[in-house]
């Protein structure tokens, strides 16, 4: 119910919708947070990596799908492409991770962040660390 406050907000009052969707997303990126530890009881700092690749899916499918005429199936395909990312690196980080208890845990999941920032800084995938350019047409 909050959320959809805040969107509404976001659409009815013009020069907001930046604020609302930053909002939005440190909102979700808490809930991710206290979803793990809440339930687990580890300290997770992995999943920052996890909606850095989220983001990077949205970004690809807005990036390359916008000019094919495809309206708002661009957004629901870009979901979907975000969480097809998410998953994977899940099952490829979770398979090694899950192993692991207390500080060990912490660590490994401190080392994903850091060779996915060097992997994305050092590769020209995306354009690196200057990210993707997104112009109005």
């Amino acid at each position: 119910m909050a959320y959809g406050l805040l969107l509404g907000y976001g659409l009815m009052v013009p020069g907001k919708w930046q604020l609302v969707s930053q909002l939005a997303f440190y909102c979700a990126l808490g809930q991710a947070f206290n979803l793990f530890m809440g339930m687990t009881g580890y300290v997770d700092f992995g999943y920052v990596a996890f909606m850095g690749v989220g983001t990077y899916g949205m970004a690809v499918s807005i990036y390359n799908l916008t000019d094919k005429g495809l309206g708002g199936g661009v957004i629901v395909i870009g979901f979907a492409l975000a969480a097809l990312f998410s998953i994977l690196l899940s099952l490829a980080v979770g398979a090694v991770a899950l192993r692991l208890r207390g500080a060990y845990f912490a660590i490994a999941t401190i080392g994903v962040n850091e060779g996915f920032r060097f992997l994305i800084e050092g590769a020209r995938i995306w354009n690196g660390s200057e990210g993707m350019i997104f112009t109005r047409h």
